[in-house]
């Protein structure tokens, strides 16, 4: 028999009662291991589609990470609940992971990429916080405790953020139809979080103090303008590039969310602004530009060079040192190439 049936049954001959009493157990509490064990596994089956369970299980990863810095914050992480949290966290990940594969193969990119970049900022957000915490953690064994699982977060984040990029890459490569498929949908979700964070920002913005609101608003500032440029991209009708842009314009939300978060939950101020994705772009193409400017002006100096070299008359040298010059000019023309 599945263990999600399985699971479900013990649900319900077991009652409602304890049920909902372990949803609301924390690290060390008598029913935190059956909120892992039966309650989640029973709410992830029961999930419809593969967007929705990738959603849910990428929520049950903030969750584990969110209930670590409130212990840690509390003073009792002890090694064994970073163990069994780092455990099941890393499993949630690894669900995300393989259901976003699956959105990918089934060519929902709009959801795949909402779902991997979002993980990818919270998680980062969630290394900056355990970061944090390790460094006021006073117990060597809770110190170790923390940077044992704010490294594994980090590398979690890391592997969101490449998956979010194969997304991308892969999306651009569709028939035309597609891309802007793709794009227009990418644009909504987009939306729907910015106008989700711009609610938060309200809501939170006599909790969190003037400057931290100040410092969410501007990155919330950078996503809009980022949808501007989607906009305009999709007006060029360069669709890849617009789903890109949208896609940057969601993490950017997201990033906006999680430093008001970090500050109104835990009174900890994390730094996840980002530049406009046009910006840094731009940024790019003028350090390219100007290299490849100065490796072609270097190149037509050594040519120059050498042509004036051979106008001039061949005087008597050492066959040796003639070796060596051509040697030299040809070295200084790679170069400039």
């Amino acid at each position: 028999m599945p263990f999600a049936l399985i699971a479900i049954l013990v649900v319900l001959f077991a009652g409602g009662g304890v049920t909902a009493a372990a949803n609301q157990a924390k690290p060390g509490d008598a029913l935190y291991g059956y909120k892992l064990a039966i309650n989640e596994p029973v709410e992830t089956a029961l999930a419809g589609s593969d967007a929705v369970k990738a959603a849910l299980e990428a929520a049950l990863a903030n969750r584990r990470l969110a209930e670590a810095e409130s212990t840690a914050a509390a003073g009792t992480l002890t090694p064994a609940l970073q163990q069994e949290i780092q455990a099941n966290f890393q499993a949630r990940v690894a669900a995300v992971q393989q259901l976003v594969h699956a959105l990918q193969f089934q060519k929902n990119f709009q959801a795949a990429s909402t779902i991997a970049a979002d993980l990818g900022t919270s998680l980062s957000a969630h290394a900056q916080i355990l970061a944090q915490l390790s460094a006021k953690a006073d117990k060597p064994q809770e110190k170790t405790s923390l940077e044992d699982l704010q490294s594994a977060v980090k590398q979690e984040s890391e592997r969101a953020d490449a998956q979010d990029a194969s997304v991308q890459e892969d999306a651009s490569k569709q028939a035309p139809p597609d891309v802007q498929a793709a794009a227009l949908g990418r644009q909504k979700s987009a939306q729907n979080k910015i106008d989700e964070v711009q609610k938060y920002l309200d809501t939170v913005k006599d909790r969190i103090g003037a400057d931290a609101y100040a410092k969410a608003s501007a990155q919330l500032d950078v996503a809009k303008a980022s949808m501007k440029d989607g906009q305009a991209k999709l007006d060029a009708k360069d669709d890849a590039g617009a789903f890109s842009l949208f896609s940057a314009a969601s993490r950017q939300a997201q990033s906006a969310q999680e430093m008001a978060q970090a500050k109104d939950e835990l009174n900890v101020e994390i730094d996840l602004e980002e530049q406009g994705e046009s910006g840094a772009e731009a940024q790019q193409e003028t350090t390219e530009g100007t290299k490849e400017q100065e490796q072609k002006q270097q190149q037509k100096q050594e040519m120059e060079k050498q042509q004036e070299q051979e106008k001039q008359p061949q005087e008597a040298a050492p066959e040796k040192s003639g070796a060596s010059a051509d040697v030299n000019v040809r070295a200084n023309v790679q170069l400039g190439e």
